[in-house]
């Protein structure tokens, strides 16, 4: 895995790994990475990377001042015929 300065990263929602930032709710020792994607400016908000807690879950607040990001390593196959024993 390669880390890209931030402003490479692509914001079109693909989710993407950051660091070097921040998570804006959090007040103790945080994550040195997140799996975020970019949320477009709103009516109410300026553009943000929202960032996952949990698989398919998300928190309302932002991942603040990221300064690299990386692509997603491809998802592991799902077919039980590659496992130890199968």
């Amino acid at each position: 895995m390669e880390w890209q300065p931030i402003w490479t990263a692509p914001k079109d929602e693909t989710f993407v790994l950051l660091t070097g930032g921040k998570p804006d709710d959090w007040h103790n020792e945080f994550p040195p990475m997140v799996v975020a994607q970019w949320i477009e400016p709103g009516a109410w908000h300026d553009g943000y990377w929202r960032y996952s807690v949990s698989e398919g879950g998300y928190v309302s607040s932002g991942y603040d001042n990221p300064t690299h990001w990386s692509p997603l390593p491809p998802p592991q196959s799902s077919d039980r015929s590659n496992t130890a024993g199968g």
